[in-house]
């Protein structure tokens, strides 16, 4: 299992690999303070990241008063559900536990 876990690690970066996903839920508005405090990688690092991403088709900026939201594009979208499924994929599975017998024949 640690191999599996360093070969994670390996593969994927925690700081964008968290972005990305993060970016995933559009139950809530991302802006890129957000995305830092969730991701753990400081404001310049994930604004800089961003922009690269937004150069690339990925994400876009939508002006809200004096902050700038940002959200997947459709490119987006479509690389970061097949990026979940890939990490579901790597996930190991997780097998059911089997019945607890009991120790003493119940009364």
């Amino acid at each position: 299992m640690a191999a599996a876990s360093s070969l994670r690690q390996f593969l994927l970066k925690g700081k964008p690999a968290s972005v990305l996903l993060a970016l995933k839920d559009t139950s809530s508005t991302w802006y890129p303070s957000k995305l830092a405090q969730v991701s753990g990688a400081s404001y310049v690092y994930i604004t800089t990241w961003l922009s690269s991403l937004e150069k690339d088709g990925w994400v876009k900026f939508e002006r809200r008063g004096r902050m700038k939201a940002v959200g997947l594009t459709e490119k987006g979208l479509a690389a970061a559900q097949a990026f979940e499924e890939f990490v579901r994929k790597m996930e190991p599975k997780i097998q059911a536990a089997p019945p607890v017998q009991p120790i003493a024949p119940p009364l």
